[in-house]
């Protein structure tokens, strides 16, 4: 199996994982803690997501993968985003991105009723399980409209 089908593979796993935590545990728990360990099963998913397709239009010869994250991530952004998704999906996968980098940098976070506070600086992020599942949904759309390109040419997924 080629690397990025793997990719793939690694992406809907951690998919499941964070649908079962999101739809099954959360509403078992009820426990707001579980939003941040939803988010990075989310933030693994969606860079498995992004390094597949960077591994595969590079595999054809449209782009160069490069050392530095950022610069693949604005190659994603620019180049392979536009022809695989829609804006919007686009922007929920860099947002997703966003919310796991200032989690990993926060000095404080805490629960607040059914929120995540994420503060840092004067500046404070809050992520709610609506969110988490509005991400998940995006998510779970962009593997399906993968699978269903012509281009790709996905069997099994």
């Amino acid at each position: 199996m080629e690397k990025w089908l793997e990719n793939l593979e690694k992406s809907k796993q951690h998919i499941k994982t964070a649908e079962n935590m999101a739809y099954i545990t959360f509403s078992l728990l009820k426990e707001n803690r579980l939003i941040i360990k939803i988010l990075s099963e989310l933030y693994e998913s969606s860079n498995y997501l992004i390094t597949a397709l960077l591994q595969y239009e590079s595999s054809i010869g449209k782009i160069n993968i490069y050392k530095d994250p950022i610069l693949n991530l604005r190659t994603f952004k620019e180049k392979i985003a536009p022809k695989y998704f829609n804006i919007e999906d686009a922007k929920q996968l860099v947002r997703i991105f966003e919310l796991e980098k200032k989690h990993r940098q926060a000095p404080v976070e805490f629960i607040r009723k059914d929120k995540f506070v994420i503060l840092l600086g004067d500046k404070y992020e809050t992520l709610t399980i609506l969110e988490i599942k509005e991400f998940l949904s995006t998510l779970k759309k962009m593997l399906i409209r993968l699978k269903l390109n012509p281009k790709l040419s996905i069997k099994k997924l």
